[in-house]
């Protein structure tokens, strides 16, 4: 059962994913309380909480579909340029490189395939500081949620918000107990206790072939995006009126 005090989409929609498909004995409040040091969903009592990070831009919705076709057509500059000039018109400047695509410039600056990790890597830094000066200490069991829902490269993105809460996490003395990550398709559970290692390889700045290893330290769960959707849109209705 889902208890809303917030209007904050991504906060109501995660907490229905997670409560629907991960942590179905629970009840949950929506809505962080400062004074007690609660995060953004937090069960009756107090034994698990969960801080949501939204690590994406509204802008990402229609780059979402570059993307995809960046994965259909395996990079392929020339078949994502003709995407694009059919379905955007021309708004967006692709670089070739060596065939494939390089870079993407939109009204907001050029994107190279990692451009999501600066993004990523402050909203993670803020989070784990937030978490180390007792911001959520109300709660024992801590989890951090990661919302990317119009991204569409999911185990890719998975990885590389893993390598980078890991890379940061050694620079702080708490940590969060799980990470979840909240796509448009999954719903991907991490138990950071079971990871060993996270070697990865650098090409050009650009972070590629991110190995984690560990037993078990990975769940993916298929759920219905439209259901949570919906039932976050009408809880926000409700709390509104």
């Amino acid at each position: 059962m889902i208890f809303n005090k917030s209007n904050k989409w991504a906060e109501v929609f995660c907490a229905y994913a997670i409560n629907n498909y991960i942590f179905k004995d629970k009840d949950f409040t929506v809505g962080d309380c400062t004074e007690k040091h609660l995060p953004d969903i937090y069960d009756n009592s107090l034994s698990l909480g969960v801080e949501v990070v939204q690590l994406e831009k509204a802008s990402d919705l229609d780059l979402k579909y570059v993307w995809k076709a960046y994965n259909d057509y395996d990079g392929d500059y020339y078949k994502i340029l003709n995407f694009c000039n059919k379905k955007y018109n021309g708004t967006y400047k692709l670089t070739n490189y060596n065939g494939k695509m390089g870079s993407i410039k939109t009204k907001n600056g050029a994107h190279d395939n990692d451009w999501m990790k600066d993004i990523y890597t402050r909203n993670i830094n803020t989070k784990l500081s937030k978490l180390n000066k007792g911001n959520y200490s109300g709660v024992k069991e801590k989890f951090l949620c990661a919302s990317i829902i119009q991204r569409a490269k999911d185990l890719y993105d998975v990885n590389l918000i893993l390598y980078i809460y890991l890379s940061y996490r050694k620079k702080f003395c708490d940590g969060y107990d799980g990470l979840i990550v909240v796509t448009s398709e999954k719903l991907y559970i991490i138990n950071l206790k079971n990871i060993e290692d996270f070697p990865f390889c650098l090409s050009q700045n650009i972070i590629s072939q991110i190995n984690i290893n560990g037993e078990n330290y990975l769940n993916i769960i298929d759920y219905d995006f439209d259901i949570c959707n919906r039932l976050a849109i009408e809880s926000i209705k409700n709390l509104r009126s």
